[in-house]
């Protein structure tokens, strides 16, 4: 983004940050070390939890984060919508770093520390007692992860262009966590098999609520029918396969 632009855009910007201006290569990087840093230092005391502590302290995470994107106007542009990044992320560009990210994800799972991710997954206290330190493993894990999603955030605001920090919250972990469920956690064709799913019932659904909205057959309109489609869908599939749709399997060639 250029001094210029950012000086329109970002009025609140500390003034030593307006001229700073580096590759898109750099700064897609410089998005995921920053992502990666902040999970290694909430990490490591995440790790230690398990159940529904975790999951309740993963969720004032996520409250903590957005409340800082939010009202740190000085980097973030608070809630107001940010404009004027150049449009260097292409659908090929996003299909090679998909297809990057799977096949990292693929041999990751089959290194030692995801064989031993695998099996604090499993049974945590056999794990434990073999020897893998647990907590180590799972924040390696997790820093790994954010530096994968902090790359791909950079990527998609560069296809975008023009985003607001309110788009980081809820409806968007639905639909993380609903690509997930359906396609199951466990295995690298799982998120595949979710997201193209997810993706597929918001969009059709989507559209279907559209059509309904504008046209005069109906004198009514309707509000939130995509949420509640892949609420039933991940209902049904956590009742018929808790697992996933693939759970464990991988798919091959």
């Amino acid at each position: 983004m250029s001094p210029q632009a950012k000086a329109m855009a970002l009025r609140n910007l500390y003034s030593w940050l307006v001229p700073i201006q580096v590759p898109f290569v750099v700064a897609v990087i410089i998005g995921g070390l920053m992502a990666a840093f902040v999970a290694a230092l909430v990490g490591y005391p995440l790790m230690r939890l398990s159940g529904a502590a975790a999951v309740i302290a993963t969720f004032a995470l996520l409250i903590i984060v957005h409340t800082v994107l939010i009202n740190w106007s000085e980097v973030t542009n608070g809630p107001r919508t940010l404009f004027g990044l150049e449009a260097y992320t292409t659908l090929w560009v996003g299909a090679a770093a998909g297809i990057l990210f799977l096949l990292l994800a693929l041999w990751f799972k089959e290194t030692p520390l995801g064989l031993q991710l695998r099996a604090s997954r499993e049974d945590e206290q056999a794990a434990a007692s073999v020897g893998i330190n647990i907590v180590w493993v799972r924040w390696v894990a997790f820093v790994l992860g954010a530096f994968i999603t902090g790359v791909a955030g950079a990527l998609w605001a560069h296809f975008i262009t023009s985003f607001s920090p309110l788009v980081f919250y809820l409806p968007q972990t639905f639909l993380i966590i609903s690509m997930a469920i359906i396609g199951g956690s466990a295995s690298v064709s799982g998120a595949v098999v979710g997201a193209v799913a997810v993706t597929a019932i918001f969009e059709g659904v989507r559209g279907i609520e559209n059509a309904i909205n504008i046209s005069a057959v109906f004198p009514f309109t309707v509000s939130g029918l995509t949420e509640v489609c892949l609420s039933i869908a991940m209902i049904l599939i956590l009742i018929m396969r808790p697992s996933g749709i693939l759970g464990s399997r991988e798919l091959r060639m």
